[in-house]
């Protein structure tokens, strides 16, 4: 009778422990740069543990940090998905930071991307900086069965959100909405910016995603400064931050439809997700892509109890050439867990730090 309890006890330990390793931001993709490297009880470390713990306990929906001075500065930016409460926010931050600093252990740049959140870090001022490289995107399984009427339906939807994003004020460039497409479907797509970006630069960026995504039935595009995601069911809460008033905004032309790029075979090279050279450019008509297709989790009754999503197929590139391959498919061990995240308050509104000899200083 004794062993039995033991047993139970074990048992329900275990399935809380799978439960709390699902329920886990996932993580999308990341980056470690081959741009420089420091050491464990350097200045720049001790930077960088400043600005994760101010990014970790300090975001929300967007905030900047800096710490240091040159050659040790350092620079973090967190940004939480528009549609998201602060709690859950506050969470992707805090596990994201501490994961990322897990995966790039003595890079000084890296950045990593979640369902809910981003998180990124550098040596380089990266505030108000308009960068599209280096990308990550997962797609659906599935294709569209008339590509063409689906495409056009889906340029539209995200051309107008385009357009509505770049309008948000300097706390918010987020937008969210829904298509009627042929076949009695409906596309729900969002995007968003980083919202220190000019509106100019928003738009450019959003345009700049139109070829990530040619016929799939649902898919995650995301680079340093924007990011989109579409499905065929709603898949982001409906009551985002409010737009800003009128008079706030910044003239942009009137939106009008993304042209989505189909995927050609034109494969340049195939790295390991993760691999710090990933990320580096050899010139501008190479793009390097990597692919890997998430396997179900084995253990069905406990995925089903803990309530995991669904994973895509996802794919890791760089910025390039227009030529993609969409053959080459590989498989992503699964990365190790980290500790649950502390809780703290939010604050109400997108802060910039700086940091000064260990102290926050806004």
């Amino acid at each position: 009778m004794a062993t039995q309890g033991w047993v139970l006890i074990l048992y329900h330990t275990f399935l809380h422990l799978v439960c709390l390793t699902i329920a886990q931001p996932e993580l999308l993709g990341y980056t470690c740069a081959d741009t420089g490297n420091y050491t464990r009880d350097s200045a720049y470390s001790s930077n960088l543990d400043d600005v994760i713990y101010s990014l970790s306990i300090n975001t929300t929906n967007f905030s900047s940090v800096s710490a240091g001075s040159d050659p040790d500065s350092v620079n973090g930016i967190a940004l939480c998905r528009g549609d998201i409460n602060q709690d859950v926010c506050r969470r992707c931050v805090d596990d994201s930071t501490r994961r990322l600093r897990q995966l790039c252990t003595d890079q000084k740049e890296a950045i990593g991307w979640y369902d809910d959140c981003m998180v990124r870090y550098s040596d380089r001022s990266i505030y108000q900086s308009l960068e599209t490289s280096p990308y990550s995107y997962l797609v659906s399984d599935h294709t569209a069965p008339d590509v063409g009427t689906f495409n056009k339906a889906l340029g539209t939807l995200l051309g107008s959100l385009r357009y509505e994003a770049a309008q948000g004020g300097s706390a918010l460039k987020f937008a969210s909405g829904n298509v009627s497409a042929p076949k009695n479907v409906t596309i729900y797509a969002l995007v968003q910016c980083t919202p220190d970006l000019t509106a100019q630069q928003c738009d450019n960026c959003l345009k700049g995603t139109s070829w990530c995504c040619d016929g799939y039935t649902g898919a995650r595009y995301q680079n340093p400064s924007c990011n989109i995601g579409y499905a065929l069911t709603q898949f982001y809460n409906v009551s985002p931050a409010a737009a800003p008033p009128a008079a706030a905004r910044q003239a942009l032309p009137p939106p009008g439809t993304i042209h989505l790029h189909p995927c050609r075979d034109d494969l340049r090279n195939i790295w390991p997700l993760g691999d710090e050279d990933f990320c580096k450019r050899e010139s501008d008509d190479y793009r390097k892509l990597h692919q890997v297709k998430v396997s179900s989790i084995d253990l069905l009754q406990m995925y089903q109890l803990c309530q995991a999503k669904v994973q895509f197929k996802r794919k890791v590139l760089e910025i390039g050439s227009d030529h993609t391959d969409c053959s080459n498919v590989q498989k992503l061990s699964n990365l190790p867990p980290i500790d649950a995240a502390t809780i703290q308050e939010p604050k109400e509104h997108a802060t910039t730090y700086k940091l000064k000899l260990s102290k926050l200083v806004k």
